[in-house]
């Protein structure tokens, strides 16, 4: 049984953080040996309810938790020291990336995904999908084609801009081979586009999955998160999700 570090971005909301653990534990983290939780938490958010995240964590992960309260919110930090801290720390083969404001809807079986990633060598991740999947072996799915692996996933024909961060399951030596040359600055997500030169040869010579079977009902929802953003009066921002920004600064 392989171990599997999380690694969740948050900011401070316990209550969002709480369904989206106690719901991954209940449906994909099945057994709690099993995982290490790394966790930044930015400081957006009620200030007084830091102590009632680590207690959320504490909760569902035991002590197995590192974790990092930032001064300044960014997520492309936020990323970056996840990955970069799990690389450094544990031994483990396989990132559960992981935002605070998702929910699963079925058991899922992780060890299963594991097994498709070892047995297929090119393939850097399996992302859990947030919609209904088509009921066709070559379905598009975020907009592009994706062919039907007998195995229980989805491999896309398009490897240019297929990376995501909405629950993903990732081979470590991916993770590895990527953070020398991502920029702190930019959304990762983004970032992981063969359209940027420095980023091309490595992009393409992987290829990026969904686990799942045709005709399969939407696996995962983040409206959550959303909902709250709308709520404190935040948006993304022109230039992609990089920090949080007050609705009408625009940055």
């Amino acid at each position: 049984m392989e171990t599997i570090d999380i690694c969740t971005t948050a900011v401070i909301r316990p209550e969002i953080l709480e369904g989206t653990f106690e719901s991954f534990s209940k449906c994909l983290f099945s057994d709690k040996n099993q995982y290490r939780l790394f966790i930044n938490i930015d400081p957006i958010g009620d200030k007084k309810k830091i102590d009632k995240m680590m207690k959320v964590c504490n909760k569902y992960f035991g002590d197995i938790v590192h974790y990092q309260f930032t001064i300044e919110p960014s997520f492309p930090k936020a990323v970056l020291w996840l990955w970069k801290t799990a690389c450094d720390e544990s031994n483990s083969k396989y990132i559960f990336h992981l935002e605070d404001d998702w929910v699963i809807y079925r058991n899922t079986d992780i060890n299963h995904m594991i097994n498709i990633l070892e047995n297929n060598k090119d393939l850097a991740c399996l992302r859990l999908y947030k919609e209904d999947i088509p009921k066709s072996t070559t379905p598009r799915m975020f907009n592009k084609i994706y062919d039907y692996k007998p195995h229980g996933f989805f491999v896309s024909r398009d490897s240019s801009d297929q990376f995501g961060l909405n629950p993903v399951l990732i081979k470590k030596e991916f993770i590895k081979e990527a953070l020398p040359l991502l920029k702190d600055d930019l959304n990762p997500e983004k970032q992981m586009r063969a359209a940027h030169p420095w980023m091309h040869d490595f992009i393409m010579k992987w290829n990026y999955g969904i686990y799942g079977e045709p005709g399969d009902k939407r696996l995962v929802w983040g409206k959550r998160g959303k909902y709250w953003r709308e709520d404190q009066g935040f948006e993304k921002g022109k230039s992609g999700f990089i920090t949080w920004v007050k609705k009408g600064e625009n940055k």
